[in-house]
């Protein structure tokens, strides 16, 4: 089985600064208080933490709670404000931010969508899912950031349009409902092999076989494909990825289950006998 995730309009509930790791207990300090408590995590100069948080506003008070599991992306987030900044940072860090969000909604978001419950060890794996999400991208946009401290990423005109590219699409392509479906799905799943997509709530499922998708569907499922593994994989692989999909839509031993959630398209799920 195979399961796939794209943009959706699902919502999540927002949850506290913080919550589900040890920064919580410093969500009501002021910023020069949470300064004395990140830069010796982060390895900077308490001047940085608060410029960074003065830049970014709440967004920045989200990401610094990823500095205990990943200190390098939050570095990697100070160093994209100071040496890139603009629109396309803003959104990024906008987005990062929901992903911790919607990490610390997970009970309450998979009662509302499922009949089975999450237990308290399921939460902590969709939580980390979905942080470890949100780190991946800061750690891999690094590579397009000058390693001299005070450098502005515009001096470096081919970096800057490959970093910008990059963050303009994530922020576009970048959906915290369908990664907070996905993670969950998935664990249940596991949990729960007779589990199907009619349980979701609010939820509808076209089922297909290979070699009777309708016009069109095949394009929406190499789209959503891209989306999820885009990011991971070079170009060579996600071709490789999509040629298997395209091989797969046209056996008849293959199976699709095409999901929609709210309005909008979610994901799909393939299985092959």
């Amino acid at each position: 089985m195979s399961l796939e995730t794209g943009k959706s309009g699902l919502s999540h509930d927002q949850a506290s600064l913080g919550q589900g790791n040890s920064f919580e207990k410093h969500a009501d300090m002021s910023i020069p208080h949470i300064s004395d408590r990140i830069a010796p995590i982060l390895g900077l100069d308490k001047s940085e933490v608060e410029s960074f948080v003065y830049r970014v506003g709440q967004h920045g008070l989200r990401i610094f709670s990823l500095s205990d599991e990943y200190p390098v992306a939050v570095q990697n987030a100070i160093r994209l404000s100071r040496q890139l900044g603009g629109e396309h940072a803003d959104r990024v860090f906008a987005a990062c931010a929901e992903l911790i969000d919607a990490s610390d909604s997970t009970d309450q978001y998979s009662l509302k969508t499922y009949e089975q419950t999450l237990t308290f060890a399921d939460i902590a794996e969709c939580k980390k899912i979905l942080r470890q999400r949100a780190a991946d991208f800061l750690l891999r946009i690094g590579r397009y950031l000058p390693a001299e401290s005070d450098a502005q990423i515009a001096h470096y005109p081919e970096r800057a349009h490959r970093a910008a590219s990059e963050l303009r699409e994530f922020a576009e392509r970048e959906s915290v409902g369908a990664r907070l479906f996905a993670a969950t799905f998935r664990i249940l799943k596991r949990k729960h092999p007779d589990m199907s997509l009619e349980s979701v709530r609010g939820a509808s499922v076209e089922t297909y076989k290979g070699g009777e998708i309708p016009s069109g569907m095949l394009e929406s499922m190499l789209q959503i494909q891209s989306i999820q593994y885009a990011p991971k994989y070079p170009g060579e692989m996600t071709a490789d990825l999509h040629a298997e999909l395209v091989r797969a839509s046209e056996n008849d031993r293959s199976s699709f289950y095409y999901l929609r959630k709210d309005g909008g398209v979610v994901a799909f799920v393939r299985f092959v006998r």
